[in-house]
């Protein structure tokens, strides 16, 4: 039996993306170089535009797609929330 064959297809591309984001927001909570942020949210721009036909994006996880685009992450007023690790949490 496949892991997770159970699992709405859905759900497991939205834990995938939550996952990613999470990765990319280590180099912040970590407070590493700004080299090291910018590649990761490269990464995860590069990311987002591969999967951009996968519908990924609803109304939930649409703000997680500026993300690449936020130069200083931890003065956005929104945004900001991420980089504690308990608002990534899936419901």
């Amino acid at each position: 039996m496949p892991l997770m064959e159970n699992e709405n297809p859905q759900e497991l591309k939205k834990l995938n993306v939550l996952l990613r984001i999470y990765i990319a927001l280590i180099p912040h909570r970590k407070n590493h170089s700004i080299e090291e942020k910018n590649e990761a949210m490269k990464a995860l721009k590069e990311f987002f535009e591969s999967s951009s036909g996968d519908s990924l994006i609803d109304e939930e996880m649409l703000t997680y797609y500026a993300l690449p685009y936020i130069p200083d992450i931890k003065r956005h007023s929104v945004l900001s929330n991420l980089l504690k690790v308990s608002c990534l949490q899936s419901s």
